[in-house]
Parts: C-alpha cells; structure tokens; sequence
C-alpha cells in the first residue's frame, strides 16, 4: 500500500483561498485537483495528519465535508508538535506500507524523525502545486 499523509492547511488550501473563504471549512479547488492526480497516477491513500482529524474524528459535518473532497483512509494520532512521531508509529504498526509521501507546510519534527527524502514542502501561499504534485509522485512511484 502506498500512503500519503497529508495535511490540509497549506496543502489543499492557502492564503488566498482562506482570505476569500468566509466559511470554515475551505479546500481550494486547484490544489485539490493536484491531490487527485496524486491518487490517479500512484493509487495511494490518504492518511490524515492535520489538526483537522480532531474534527475528522469528533465532528460528523467536519467528517462528511473532508470525505466529500478527499477519500480519507485513515489518520494518525499523535500531538501537533509530534506529527512526524505520529507518522512513523503509523508506519511500524501498519507493515503493509510499502512506500509514502509526506505533504507539508510545516517541518514539525520531520528532520528529527528522518522523515525528510518522503516530505514535500508546500507553501500557505500557494498550497500543493503542480510541481509539488510531480515530486509526490515520483517519490511514490507511478503505477505500472
């Protein structure tokens, strides 16, 4: 199994579209669509790793609009701080992950945990781009 975990602000949502965003929650089309092209050409899944799998998890209207957008596997559970502990406490409990990306505004304890050749870095600016995109499926390799 192929695993991204992912966190949502900074990824699928940025400065603008939260600045035009009256509403909580906000998931910005165009990151979005490089997400999915991510899932398409790598047929990974989705593992929660941002503050909103609080929500996720407690939150049923939180719970249904994310699955709406993003088909979410499963999450981790680890203290915000501690997200790239709570990555590779996923990682030992779940064997079947053969490979992963990590994608991420923040570094939190990622160089820490030697998290780094599996972590693209997104910008709140602009979230996940294109490029970002490109580099998340190379790191987890195309389908064959």
């Amino acid at each position: 199994m192929k695993v991204i975990f992912l966190d949502i602000d900074g990824v699928l949502n940025n400065a603008k579209s939260n600045e035009e965003s009256l509403n909580f929650p906000c998931i910005d089309e165009g990151n979005l669509q490089h997400l999915k092209r991510i899932i398409d050409e790598t047929n990974a899944s989705i593992v929660l790793t941002s503050t909103w799998k609080e929500d996720y998890q407690d939150n049923d209207a939180i719970r249904s609009f994310i699955n709406e957008k993003v088909p979410v596997f499963d999450t981790t559970h680890d203290k915000i701080l501690n997200r790239g502990k709570g990555i590779l406490n996923y990682l030992s409990a779940h064997q079947d992950v053969e490979n992963y990306v990590i994608l991420d505004d923040e570094a939190y304890d990622f160089v820490e945990c030697g998290l780094v050749d599996h972590w693209v870095k997104t910008s709140y600016e602009c979230g996940l781009t294109e490029e970002d995109a490109e580099r998340a499926i190379r790191i987890l390799g195309r389908l064959n």
